[in-house]
């Protein structure tokens, strides 16, 4: 009995296409992460030279890119909000420790980047545009939050 109990509540845990699903997240966050990572030491490194380099709409391109491949309007990775707001979804670290990845935190951590993000990749085309004070700091301000947003997403997929 104590065998059949456990596999119902394994199976409850990873119920409304969670198991599937943290996989699609754990893609997201291995290309965005990187890219908004990136960006930020490539911004910092070329304020602090005084001047944005063309280069940078590369990164912002593939910011959208990234985007654009997990997200459909408002669905992620073919997900609805509704259905990932449902996952509880069972892991395990690298030292076998178990944790659990709560839908709702996890549907906001994704819902952040993709906005942040994308905010990053509006400002790095407009301060490239109209270099000036308020672009800057708008592109200043869009930079930490996208920052923000990726470290939280791997939090939450890390357990950190």
């Amino acid at each position: 009995r104590v065998i059949v109990l456990s596999l119902f509540f394994l199976l409850t845990a990873c119920s409304g296409g969670g198991t599937e699903g943290i996989e699609v997240v754990k893609e997201y966050a291995n290309e965005i992460v990187p890219v908004v990572n990136g960006a930020y030491l490539e911004i910092i490194g070329q304020a602090e030279e005084g001047e944005l380099q063309e280069g940078l709409r590369e990164t912002a391109a593939k910011i959208r890119e990234i985007n654009d491949k997990y997200w459909d309007g408002v669905d992620f990775g073919g997900y609805t909000d509704e259905q990932i707001l449902k996952w509880k979804i069972l892991m395990q670290n690298a030292q076998g420790e178990k944790y659990e990845i709560n839908g709702a935190e996890l549907s906001d951590a994704l819902a952040y980047m993709q906005l942040h993000s994308s905010m990053l990749a509006d400002d790095i085309d407009v301060a490239l545009d109209e270099p000036n004070n308020e672009n800057y700091e708008n592109l200043g301000e869009s930079l930490g939050l996208a920052k923000q947003s990726a470290e939280k997403l791997v939090g939450i997929i890390l357990n950190r």
